[in-house]
């Protein structure tokens, strides 16, 4: 059971990584400023609104990586839930 629970872990941080490593190159790349992963990560909800901010202006509509990481968030959840779960009923 522990590891199914560890391959649950792993799935869910990279369920959360790959759109947050996507808007991170994305915002990288359009504007100036971005600092490193790291920081980066600690202050997600302000490059979220960035990243939402200036795909708006540029297409209309925000971008689809501002939806596909609060579907991500609510994934890599249930996966670290059913992973704790299974360790504690072994």
């Amino acid at each position: 059971m522990i590891t199914f629970s560890i391959i649950f872990f792993v799935l869910a941080l990279l369920v959360y990584l790959w759109p947050t490593l996507s808007i991170y190159f994305y915002l990288k790349r359009i504007l100036e400023g971005i600092p490193n992963y790291f920081l980066f990560n600690l202050r997600i909800s302000h490059y979220l609104n960035k990243y939402r901010k200036h795909t708006k202006i540029n297409k209309g509509q925000p971008g689809p990586l501002y939806f596909f990481w609060f579907f991500s968030i609510a994934i890599s959840a249930i996966l670290v839930i059913l992973g704790i779960l299974l360790l504690l009923i072994r």
